[in-house]
C-alpha cells in the first residue's frame, strides 16, 4: 500500500576536514603572496561551520609544520596563511625527518643506490604526502588535501615512495 510522505528528516551535515599544504621548497616567494591571497578568497567563499581546515608547511630541512590546527575559525586560518610565507625559495632536504616519515615510520631519506638531492627531495615529497593522507585517515567525514606546489619531478628511485603516498591516500579516500 503507498503510503505518503509527510516530512522528511536530514541526518545533518558530513564535516569536512581540508588541508592547506604549501610547499615551500618549490613555490618562489612572490608566487606564495598570490596563492595566500587567492586561498584568502577561497575561505570567504567556502566557509561553513561543519568545514576545518588545518594550515601546514613544507619547509626544507624541517618537514611539515602545522602552523594552524584543525578549526572553524577563518580568521585564525587566515592569520595562519601569513605563516606559510617564506623570504626567499627554500634550498634542497638534507636532514630532518618529515612528518610522513614520521607517521608511517619509515626513512624520508629512504635508501637509494642513486643519491642526490632531487632523489632525497622526491622521496622526502612522497612520504609527506603519505603521512598527511595517512594521518586523515581516522577523522569522521569528507577529508580532502589541497596542496600548493611549484611542480616536483619525482627520481625514478622514488617511485615506490609515490605509489605507497598515492596508495595511502588512496585508502585514506582523501584526495590530494
Amino acid at each position: 500500500k503507498d503510503q505518503p510522505v509527510t516530512s522528511v528528516a536530514l541526518q545533518g551535515r558530513v564535516p569536512h576536514a581540508v588541508v592547506l599544504l604549501f610547499d615551500n621548497t618549490t613555490i618562489s616567494a612572490a608566487l606564495q603572496g598570490h596563492i595566500r591571497a587567492w586561498v584568502a578568497q577561497f575561505l570567504d567563499a567556502s566557509t561553513r561551520p561543519d568545514i576545518y581546515f588545518e594550515v601546514a608547511a613544507i619547509r626544507s630541512g624541517a618537514g611539515v609544520t602545522i602552523l594552524q590546527p584543525f578549526t572553524s575559525d577563518v580568521a585564525a586560518v587566515k592569520t595562519a596563511l601569513e605563516g606559510t610565507a617564506t623570504s626567499a625559495r627554500l634550498g634542497s632536504v638534507t636532514t630532518g625527518a618529515t612528518l610522513g616519515a614520521l607517521a608511517t615510520g619509515s626513512s624520508a631519506l629512504g635508501n637509494s643506490q642513486a643519491g642526490g638531492d632531487a632523489i632525497i627531495q622526491s622521496q622526502a615529497m612522497a612520504e609527506t604526502l603519505r603521512g598527511v593522507a595517512d594521518s586523515l585517515r581516522p577523522i569522521r567525514g569528507r577529508n580532502v588535501v589541497l596542496f600548493f606546489t611549484g611542480g616536483q619531478q619525482f627520481a625514478q628511485e622514488a617511485i615506490p615512495q609515490v605509489d605507497a603516498a598515492l596508495e595511502a591516500a588512496n585508502q585514506a579516500d582523501v584526495p590530494i
